[in-house]
């Protein structure tokens, strides 16, 4: 598979350098739980701030601590970057560099070319969770935890985000195939990721908006909860569903998208050309 090789290759320093990042983030913050444990118990935060790191109380047990300072922050926020930028990279990048006008002439389908660059997306997000688990792994067994968390809970607990890096990247597939170049791609998928946080946030703060949240993969990807219960399993499911149906709809646009035309194409998801 040719193509999925290149694809990794291309990705192979984004890869190393978000999974690289978010290990020494988690590797890091479990060293600095001691120095901060003693002086934990006596913050308190706003009850507003539940709406931006989940429903924490005990500041002082080390589940907590880095529930807020990592699972609720870094992790979710380097994932989606990382899915922006490498998913609008790939076939909306290709274009606008014009490669993709040279890939494309040669014996080589749309289909194929769209699903080994998919697949390459996935593996890196698979890859750079991974590298997430190996911080932990490399610093909480000589740290001492209290005996809150265990070592295994917190390498499992990144891989709660592959579903919701799949997603990112689905959408990011998506925005790729119908926005006239990349840098109008990347504009659409982040505003839209500002929104659905929002969507995800506002709702703890008013019951108003509490419908909004059901429209956001924030909460779909339990990030804020990930090391207190856990993931949900019916909402890793819909964002595993939602990234299928936004994978199909790219792929479906990709086939009938003209290339080097420069303008916007939404009727390519209907398999149509402008």
């Amino acid at each position: 598979m040719p193509l999925l090789r290149k694809t990794l290759h291309d990705l192979r320093w984004q890869i190393a350098g978000y999974g690289v990042g978010l290990g020494l983030l988690a590797a890091l913050y479990v060293v600095l739980y001691p120095t901060f444990a003693a002086t934990l118990p006596d913050l308190e935060l706003p009850e507003a701030y539940s709406a931006f790191i989940g429903d924490v109380s005990d500041l002082s047990s080390s589940r907590n601590f880095l529930q807020i300072e990592f699972f609720s922050l870094w992790l979710p926020l380097l994932v989606a970057i990382y899915a922006i930028v490498a998913s609008t990279a790939q076939l909306a990048g290709d274009e606008g560099n014009g490669t993709l006008e040279l890939l494309l002439a040669q014996p080589v389908s749309r289909r194929r070319l769209f699903l080994e660059r998919a697949t390459g997306l996935l593996i890196g997000a698979l890859v750079i969770c991974a590298l997430a688990s190996l911080g932990f792994l490399v610093s909480a067994p000589f740290i001492d935890l209290r005996g809150d968390v265990t070592v295994l809970e917190l390498m499992v607990a990144p891989l709660g985000t592959v579903a919701f890096a799949f997603a990112f990247i689905a959408l990011g597939l998506l925005a790729g195939t119908i926005a006239a170049t990349r840098g109008q791609a990347v504009g659409l998928l982040t505003a839209a990721t500002v929104a659905f946080y929002l969507m995800d946030v506002l709702p703890d703060l008013t019951d108003a908006l509490a419908p909004l949240r059901y429209l956001s993969p924030f909460y779909y990807g339990d990030t804020k909860r990930m090391l207190i219960t856990g993931v949900v399993p019916w909402h890793q499911a819909v964002l595993f569903v939602s990234a299928a149906l936004c994978t199909a709809l790219a792929m479906r646009a990709f086939e009938a998208r003209e290339i080097g035309v420069g303008r916007w194409q939404p009727r390519a998801l209907l398999g149509r050309s402008a």
